[in-house]
C-alpha cells in the first residue's frame, strides 16, 4: 500500500515539475522577449525549476537536522520516505527534460543508441550524477531495510543549498545576463556555498557519525559498508572536480577584470 501511494507521489511530482517548467517558460517568454533563442528560454525555465527544487530540498534537510538535533544515527524521520518518492519524481523529470532539450536541436528526441550516447557525451558528470541520486533514493531510502541514519540523509539534503546558486547562475546565463551584477553575486554565492555545503560538509558528517559511534574518523569510515565508501568517494571526487572548475573560472574572470561573455 505504501509503495502504491509512493508511486502516486512520484508520478504526481513528475507532472508537477513539468507544469512548473511550462509556466516558467510562458513567464520568461513574456518577461524576456528580447531573448531570441527559444531553446535558451526552455533551458532557463528548466534551471528555474531546478532552483526551486533545490530550495525545497534544502528546507526539508534543515527540518530533518533541526528535528534530529544533529543525531545522525538513531533519530527516525517519518516524512523522509514520502519526500524521497516526491524527490524521485523530480530527478526523473529533470533527466528526461535534459535529454529532450539536448537532443531536440538534433531533430530527433526518440531514444536511440546514437541519441543516448550524444546525451551522455554532452555532460557525463551531470548525467551520472542524476543516475546516482536516483539509485540512492531507490535503494538507500525507499526500498531499504535501513532503520538508522535518517540524520545523515537530512544533512545530505543540505548540499542542495549550493545547487540553488548553480541553477540560478545557469538560469541567468541562458537569459544572456552574464554581464550583470546579479550574475556576479550569484557566482560568488555559488562558490561559497559549494565549498561549504559539498566540500566541508561531508567530512563533518563523517566526524559526527564517528563521534556518535565512539570511533575515530578513520574507524568510522571503514565501518561503513563498502558500497557506501565507494559511492561517497566517487561523489566527493566529483564535487572536488566541479569545485576546481569553479575556482579556475573565478581566477579567469579576475584576470580579465570581470565577467565576460563566453
Amino acid at each position: 500500500m505504501m509503495e502504491y501511494l509512493g508511486l502516486i507521489l512520484c508520478v504526481g511530482s513528475v507532472w508537477f515539475h513539468t507544469g512548473l517548467l511550462v509556466i516558467s517558460k510562458i513567464f520568461l517568454k513574456r518577461k524576456f522577449s528580447s531573448v531570441p533563442n527559444n531553446q535558451n528560454l526552455w533551458n532557463a525555465a528548466n534551471w528555474l525549476v531546478s532552483a526551486l527544487q533545490a530550495v525545497l530540498a534544502t528546507l526539508v534537510g534543515l527540518c530533518v537536522v533541526l528535528y534530529a538535533r544533529l543525531d545522525v544515527i538513531d533519530t527516525n524521520i517519518q516524512f523522509l520516505k514520502p519526500y524521497a518518492w516526491f524527490n524521485l519524481g523530480y530527478w526523473l523529470y529533470d533527466l528526461v527534460c535534459m535529454y529532450i532539450l539536448v537532443t531536440l536541436p538534433q531533430g530527433k528526441t526518440w531514444p536511440s543508441s546514437i541519441n543516448l550516447m550524444y546525451f551522455i557525451q554532452w555532460w557525463p558528470g551531470i548525467v551520472f550524477h542524476h543516475i546516482g541520486i536516483i539509485a540512492v533514493l531507490l535503494f538507500g531510502i525507499i526500498f531499504t531495510g535501513r532503520v538508522r541514519g535518517d540524520g545523515v540523509v537530512g544533512l545530505a539534503l543540505l548540499m542542495e543549498l549550493s545547487s540553488i546558486f548553480v541553477a540560478l547562475r545557469s538560469f541567468l546565463a541562458k537569459l544572456e545576463l552574464k554581464r550583470t551584477r546579479a550574475y556576479l553575486i550569484v557566482s560568488i554565492l555559488m562558490v561559497f556555498t559549494f565549498f561549504t555545503a559539498r566540500i566541508l560538509l561531508i567530512p563533518w558528517v563523517l566526524h559526527l557519525y564517528s563521534t556518535q559511534s565512539n570511533m575515530t574518523m578513520l574507524q568510522g569510515l571503514f565501518s561503513l559498508p563498502l558500497v557506501c565508501r565507494i559511492g561517497t568517494a566517487l561523489f566527493y571526487s566529483l564535487n572536488i572536480y566541479w569545485f576546481s572548475l569553479m575556482i579556475k573560472g573565478c581566477v579567469k574572470a579576475i584576470r580579465q577584470g570581470g565577467l565576460k561573455e563566453e
